[in-house]
């Protein structure tokens, strides 16, 4: 059954209801128990409690130690925090190692309690309270100008762009000698979660296990019962926003930025362009789940007709830079190949070889790499007066994975014949709305990122919104090609492209992303017979 009705693609000058409809029971998690890496309780870092606490009362503030001069303060309110100085003294005494004075500390989470936007500083103390910042967009994912999100109540995690913000506020306070206090509510403390994981993992290069146990300092251990428990987030289209087993939890995410950091798919965060990540969202809806290998992105025919940005797909290369439309290849499923793809491809980049990502002195001189298309100089500029043609060539990508069937949208072939005359090929294979891909569909994804990648391009993957077939087909590269599996990618996508990963039961493909990782490795009979136990 479609998935994502009622939600409008929110375009200014215009608005497109998408041809998604929800699961009746998609969005529903399931009742059963399961173990989760994040409901073990730490021992190695002591909380430190406000006197009045008993165990799992959080009535009032408690504070952990970030390290480098950063602290977090979880507290009901910013106003708690900041107007009793009972609270402020405990904070204090318990700020140890800290160099700041209770006034200073008093004045900035005052300021930070009173001003529009959410914070407050002195010569000595920063406050932040992130979760009603507009420049952290209040931790909010707002749809990027694609979805309405009015009627889906449960939480997000921090996008990448709002942890990436967040980082380079921190580093730029304490680089002024600043002690940096990030204040944030019981209520959201799974959202500041991930951003103070982030800081420990991303900043200060701990581990997601060591990061998680300075969680515990001020968050407690979570209620064993999935539906209660602080730390999980619900799928993100739900009606319900209940969460269950199968949520994706605080520690995944910590795990999926360390994955990312671990292998290069996410660049210093001192030279990430957010604005250009941002664009790239609001203009292609696209995102790099992983750089220089997977881009994901929504229907380009939908996306296309976007009154902000009109062209998308009519606008192409200078003609000289054009294949001829009778070298270029129709789409996988479809038959009628004209010549040998590999070969256009080969002819394409001769002849445009100054278009295409090049680095300029700076890159070089700054080892950015054209996989990290964030750091690179100038990109916002180029996404500005990219179409998708030009997009996916300077970026490699000659391989286009469609996993929508044809009566998802009407009229596709529009697009496919616009990639196709600039030597873009497009591939079917698609398989149910919020479901999980069949092996047999799996191993043919798996064979073209491979050869793609034998070629150093890269693979350009759609179904409707680009989220939760999109995701989860990308997750089964991770896992086969980088040895990631299914819960650190489902903590990542949710984090590099919200709204990823969209039911219980792709929320469950970590069990099959890891068979997908096994199956790679085994031997001949040991896969024969995995195959047949799928």
């Amino acid at each position: 059954m479609p998935l994502l009705a009622s939600l409008k693609k929110n375009f200014s000058g215009g608005s497109f209801i998408t041809s998604m409809v929800k699961p009746s029971v998609g969005d529903q998690p399931p009742s059963d128990e399961e173990g989760d890496p994040s409901s073990q309780t730490s021992t190695s870092c002591a909380s430190a409690s406000h006197p009045s606490l008993s165990s799992g009362d959080m009535s009032g503030p408690r504070v952990a130690d970030l390290g480098q001069g950063a602290w977090w303060i979880c507290s009901s309110d910013i106003h708690e925090a900041a107007t009793s100085s009972a609270n402020v003294e405990w904070l204090h005494d318990h700020m140890r190692g800290s160099s700041v004075d209770a006034e200073a500390l008093a004045e900035a989470l005052a300021q930070c309690a009173q001003a529009d936007d959410a914070s407050g500083s002195n010569s000595n103390v920063t406050a932040f309270f992130p979760e009603e910042m507009q420049r952290l967009g209040k931790l909010r994912w707002d749809g990027d100008g694609h979805y309405v999100l009015d009627q889906f109540p449960g939480e997000h995690p921090p996008t990448l762009g709002q942890i990436i913000t967040y980082l380079k506020m921190v580093d730029a306070e304490l680089k002024a000698s600043r002690t940096v206090v990030h204040v944030t509510s019981h209520r959201r403390r799974a959202v500041s979660a991930v951003l103070a994981g982030a800081f420990l993992v991303l900043a200060r290069g701990l581990t997601p296990k060591e990061a998680w146990e300075r969680v515990l300092a001020v968050c407690d251990t979570p209620e064993s019962d999935a539906k209660a428990a602080w730390d999980r987030f619900p799928p993100p289209f739900s009606n319900t926003g209940e969460t269950g087993p199968t949520s994706l939890t605080v520690y995944d995410c910590l795990r999926g930025l360390a994955a990312a950091r671990e292998h290069s798919w996410l660049e210093d965060f001192h030279l990430f362009d957010v604005e250009a990540w941002k664009l790239m969202r609001e203009k292609f809806d696209a995102s790099w789940l992983i750089p220089g290998e997977i881009l994901a992105m929504a229907n380009p025919l939908g996306t296309s007709q976007n009154p902000r940005f009109p062209g998308l797909l009519e606008r192409g290369p200078a003609p000289d830079q054009r294949l001829r439309e009778d070298e270029c290849l129709t789409s996988s499923d479809s038959g009628g190949s004209i010549a040998d793809h590999a070969e256009d491809v080969s002819k394409y980049r001769s002849s445009s070889e100054g278009w295409l990502n090049i680095p300029t002195s700076d890159d070089i001189r700054r080892g950015v790499s054209w996989k990290l298309p964030f750091s690179r100089s100038a990109e916002h500029e180029r996404l500005e007066a990219d179409t998708f043609i030009s997009l996916m060539l300077r970026s490699k990508v000659f391989e286009v994975t469609r996993l929508n069937y044809d009566y998802e949208c009407k009229d596709q072939d529009k697009y496919e014949k616009a990639f196709m005359r600039q030597g873009v090929r497009v591939h079917h294979l698609p398989f149910t709305d919020g479901d999980v891909p069949s092996k047999a569909v799996v191993n043919e994804f798996l064979k073209q990122c491979k050869k793609a990648l034998s070629k150093d391009g890269t693979i350009a993957l759609h179904c409707m919104g680009g989220m939760g077939r999109t995701g989860v087909m990308a997750g089964t590269h991770a896992a086969a090609h980088h040895q990631v599996d299914g819960k650190a990618f489902h903590g990542w996508t949710r984090i590099c492209r919200p709204g990823t990963v969209q039911t219980v039961k792709q929320e469950a493909t970590p069990t099959f992303a890891e068979w997908v990782f096994h199956l790679r490795e085994a031997p001949d009979w040991e896969r024969q017979e995995m195959v047949g136990r799928l």
